[in-house]
């Protein structure tokens, strides 16, 4: 029998504390209403797309990744070229010496702004 208590996996800090201008925090926040608006709409279930590319299942794709999940999903039609990179910014992680994209984080994100 295990004896360490499992705890439950929490998105990191590090994103809340990402400053960007007040503009930009308007802008993305726009971005993120826009996209969850889209997920409600159209019943979509975010998640499996982006764990086909997570084989390791540790939150993380690639920006390549998260644009081609994106694209699949067909919610690039409602990001303004601005917001791409107010989204890359905002999920980006440092993994392996690479910035990679929260998926973990941006989903959840946008499922708590469908509720």
């Amino acid at each position: 029998t295990p004896q360490r208590q499992v705890e439950q996996m929490t998105l990191c800090d590090e994103l809340a504390e990402r400053e960007l201008q007040a503009d930009d925090n308007e802008n993305l926040d726009d971005a993120l209403k826009t996209l969850a608006q889209q997920v409600v709409f159209r019943h979509l279930d975010i998640f499996p797309p982006f764990e086909d590319f997570d084989r390791l299942k540790i939150g993380y794709v690639t920006q390549t990744q998260f644009r081609r999940v994106v694209k699949q999903l067909g919610l690039a039609a409602y990001i303004a070229p601005s917001w791409w990179t107010l989204l890359l910014h905002r999920f980006k992680m440092n993994v392996g010496g690479r910035e990679d994209f929260n998926y973990l984080a941006f989903c959840h994100t946008l499922q708590s702004l469908a509720d």
